[in-house]
């Protein structure tokens, strides 16, 4: 059995450290676009804006119950289950447990910082994102993740869509390329053609070798706001990839739940994640 939780513990965190790493490095994002007039499609700018920016002043607290999760790293898979608790623009707690519903490690997120609990291990840590993101090289913000999860481009990118946005068949939506050396930095945002919400984001650092991969395959609609049912990430750093598949099974919006952080003191501290 301690073999179960040891491989079950080392997968949550490398699960923890990719989420981290995904949302760090979507961080950066300038978008200007037109989109070209298809009939019963969203034909302008202005409508993507009204869609996106609707659905995101829609959402205020979610509590996603059931998260199907698979993660695969150099052909290994592993699959878990997870609920996430979201107060919009406050806090963000992700729970990652085992087949069996038993809970492994536990994430409290808000505005400025980072705890992170293992249940098996009986640790914690905590940092402040300054010292996390100097600590470990990243560029983590709240934001960031809180966009990921909700299929948020963000309402600066949408108001900053001016110029050049296609047709693009193959991504099945509008897109923009962004990257004035595309050797630097290359970044893509898709949005579908018959809803106007984001259906791709894509990320390609060529000097650093890094890849992203961002789908939202799915939607679902529910007290007037829309969430992604499907998130399928990859993320291929130095030719390695990782993907992480999230199925949203069941989520309730702008209702009230337990959001406190529960720690108990028994829970020793420790100072890097490696050490959960």
């Amino acid at each position: 059995m301690s073999g179960v939780k040891d491989e079950v513990h080392k997968r949550s965190y490398y699960f923890i450290f990719v989420l981290i790493i995904l949302s760090s490095i979507m961080q950066g994002c300038k978008v200007k676009g037109l989109l070209n007039k298809t009939k019963g499609s969203y034909t302008t700018v202005d409508e993507v804006i009204r869609v996106n920016r609707i659905n995101e002043e829609r959402i205020k607290t979610i509590w996603i119950k059931k998260i199907r999760g698979v993660y695969n790293i150099e052909n290994k898979e592993t699959k878990f289950n997870s609920n996430i608790r979201i107060i919009k623009d406050s806090i963000i707690i992700v729970s990652i447990a085992t087949d069996f519903g038993i809970e492994a490690m536990r994430l409290y997120f808000d505005r400025d910082s980072v705890t992170i609990i293992s249940r098996f291990n009986k640790t914690r840590y905590t940092s402040s994102f300054l010292e996390f993101n100097a600590e470990y090289g990243l560029s983590f913000e709240f934001d960031l993740l809180e966009k990921l999860l909700l299929m948020g481009a963000g309402e600066k990118i949408l108001y900053e869509m001016k110029s050049e946005m296609k047709s693009d068949i193959k991504k099945a939506g509008y897109c923009y390329v962004r990257g004035n050396d595309k050797r630097v930095r290359k970044e893509t945002f898709c949005f579908d053609y018959n809803t106007g919400y984001l259906r791709l984001r894509g990320l390609e650092v060529p000097n650093d070798n890094i890849k992203l991969l961002i789908e939202y395959s799915g939607y679902e609609e529910k007290s007037n706001a829309t969430l992604p049912s499907i998130i399928d990430t990859r993320l291929k750093i130095e030719g390695k990839e990782q993907r992480i598949l999230l199925y949203y099974d069941k989520w309730v919006i702008n209702e009230s739940f337990p959001a406190k952080k529960r720690i108990s003191n028994s829970y020793k501290r420790v100072k890097s994640l490696s050490d959960l």
